[in-house]
């Protein structure tokens, strides 16, 4: 849909300077080439007028526009999928998000692809979901060095001097560090962290966008949107984070994970069998860490349907019946402390090991 979607101030000038972001081709209701200023505008107090942020890009360029456009399309074109690249798409990209650092770089974050189509693909700059335009150079420029991040950024605010929170619909950078629709952008370095595994909710996030919005108070950082679950191990995501539906909170200075403290002990696994009947056989599953004062470590089990709650305590006898060619038993442990709060399951694996 086209329209303003971000609206920045920059109130350190006099008179204030007015950025714009959307989706937008033109300052005017006329087409004419004049007016055009892709996406990002700045209002002109002087010519009473928007005009274009940056300059130089050349994707679809034809000798046509060469003559009127002699330095590159004027502001923050990236490529619609069809159509003559001067005219508006309903697939067109759209700057959600605008943000400015102490040296006069603006920072656009929204739905926006490639940057320009170099038929030498080794030679092609790309950045997805948030873009930089570096004041020195009067151009759009990538923000981090993957490239951009998997979808749309929504939203972005400062921490510090360099340090950019941002948040939307995106699961991993461009070079494939899972982020789960929250991350720090540090500028200075153009890296990308995760915070506490990021938000999410499962394997449908990939279709159906979380869509992470944030708040920065002094206790920490507050999100809402559409997750299941708060933090997840990077490589074993799904493997029952914390369930914190559609409100989150994070605060950089104190662990709040119920968990904090739990440590959960090596279990030494059991023998498997041969034959094709099945033993019953038990183990105990320790932790330590957890004060009674303080909660109480919650022991479930996995079976093909469900994960059910089994024990309570720093210890639990564990009932398993092996069966032949049987590799593993999983067990989960979570702490529920005495203000209620539950933390994540965190996964305990009994492993079967071949008879001897």
């Amino acid at each position: 849909i086209k329209g303003i979607y971000s609206i920045l101030l920059d109130e350190t000038k006099s008179p204030v300077d007015v950025y714009i972001g959307g989706t937008f081709g033109f300052s005017a209701a006329s087409t004419n080439h004049k007016n055009l200023v892709y996406n990002v505008a700045k209002w002109d107090h002087a010519a009473k007028d928007w005009g274009p942020i940056g300059k130089g890009a050349y994707w679809r360029f034809s000798p046509i526009d060469k003559s009127i456009w002699p330095e590159g399309y004027p502001g923050l074109p990236a490529q619609p999928i069809y159509g003559y690249p001067t005219m508006l798409t309903e697939l067109f990209p759209r700057v959600r998000c605008l943000a400015m650092d102490k040296q006069g770089n603006l920072y656009a974050g929204g739905s926006l692809g490639i940057l320009d189509d170099n038929t030498d693909v080794t030679k092609r700059v790309e950045a997805y979901g948030i873009v930089k335009y570096e004041k020195a150079k009067d151009a759009w420029v990538p923000a981090a060095k993957s490239g951009g991040v998997s979808r749309d950024v929504f939203q972005m605010t400062w921490l510090d001097d360099t340090r950019l929170l941002m948040t939307g619909g995106f699961l991993y950078s461009e070079d494939y560090s899972l982020l789960n629709n929250v991350a720090i952008l540090d500028t200075s370095s153009g890296e990308f962290s995760t915070i506490g595994g990021g938000l999410h909710k499962d394997n449908m996030a990939h279709v159906y966008a979380c869509n992470v919005a944030h708040t920065v108070h002094e206790d920490g950082y507050w999100f809402g949107g559409l997750f299941k679950y708060a933090g997840a191990e990077k490589n074993a995501s799904y493997d029952a984070p914390i369930e914190s539906y559609f409100v989150a909170h994070y605060n950089p200075k104190e662990n709040l994970d119920p968990n904090a403290g739990l440590e959960i002990l090596p279990n030494a696994g059991l023998e498997g069998i041969t034959g094709n009947s099945s033993k019953s056989m038990s183990l105990t599953l320790e932790a330590k860490g957890i004060d009674p004062s303080v909660g109480e470590v919650i022991w479930y089990q996995q079976s093909s349907t469900s994960i059910r709650q089994v024990g309570k305590g720093l210890t639990y006898k564990a009932n398993i019946r092996v069966s032949k060619d049987m590799k593993s038993a999983k067990y989960y442990a979570a702490v529920q402390r005495k203000d209620g709060t539950l933390g994540g399951k965190i996964p305990v694996i009994v492993k079967i090991h071949p008879p001897k």
